[in-house]
């Protein structure tokens, strides 16, 4: 029943939230109260009133609130996607890391949501997000395996007793945490935020552009056999046409 397309039922847009997708519109709205009351305690009849829609037209979109719940786990989607696209890419083993964790650092501040609430709501319900924990695996067992391969080749260093898959992990907590960098290094809470610089004045989407360069780039350059080569490497991994994987 999730995920119908067609027309959606008419009723006035109260959530403040910019977008034209219903369904978008729930998920978002239902991340943010998930995040501020609990998943316990959000009822199907908050999150109807939060969105200033019908309980009827709710239902239309999402069966119950576990569907809901569900619907917040695609958005570890988009970086899978592009690993998927990447393994089937001849290109360098870096620049290939490097496009991975840029796509990835892109999704995870376009989300309209703390990524570390969607986490936190997978461990809380490990098998209603069973999805979110196999796609996470995924694209971890990806980056992984690039840092081996990059290893093996000699394009890729790991420090001391470092392995892949410990590199692969501080590679995707880096993304995680520039995520909040992102998202509370403005506005009312900056202040309080450690101040970290991407690209003054900017549009939204290219500041978010500029903080997932920075990242895969700081990953990059603890990793990167010949440091001197990182231009080179963005230049090439920000080249590679995913539509052709």
């Amino acid at each position: 029943m999730a995920g119908r397309t067609g027309a959606s039922p008419g009723r006035p847009r109260a959530s403040g939230i910019a977008t034209e997708d219903p369904r978008e519109e729930i998920i978002q709205v239902a991340t943010r109260l998930f995040a501020e009351r609990g998943y316990e305690r959000t009822s199907m009849t908050m999150l109807a009133e939060a969105c200033g829609m019908k309980q009827s037209s709710l239902y239309y979109w999402f069966a119950n609130k576990r569907e809901v719940l569900r619907a917040t786990a695609a958005s570890n989607r988009q970086s899978v996607g592009a690993a998927e696209a990447l393994g089937s890419i001849e290109a360098d083993v870096p620049a290939k890391l490097y496009r991975v964790l840029y796509e990835d650092g892109v999704a995870i501040c376009e989300a309209p949501f703390d990524y570390n609430e969607i986490e936190r709501l997978a461990a809380e319900h490990p098998d209603d997000l069973a999805s979110f924990w196999d796609d996470y695996r995924t694209l971890f067992t990806f980056i992984a395996g690039l840092i081996r391969d990059g290893v093996e080749q000699g394009s890729l260093v790991l420090g001391g007793s470092e392995t892949p898959e410990w590199a692969a992990a501080a590679a995707l907590h880096a993304n995680e945490g520039m995520q909040k960098a992102y998202r509370y290094g403005s506005g009312d809470i900056a202040a309080q935020y450690p101040p970290v610089e991407a690209a003054e004045g900017a549009s939204g989407t290219d500041r978010i552009r500029a903080f997932a360069r920075r990242t895969a780039s700081a990953t990059l350059h603890s990793l990167l056999v010949d440091r001197a080569a990182l231009a080179d490497v963005e230049r090439a991994a920000l080249q590679l046409d995913l539509a052709a994987g």
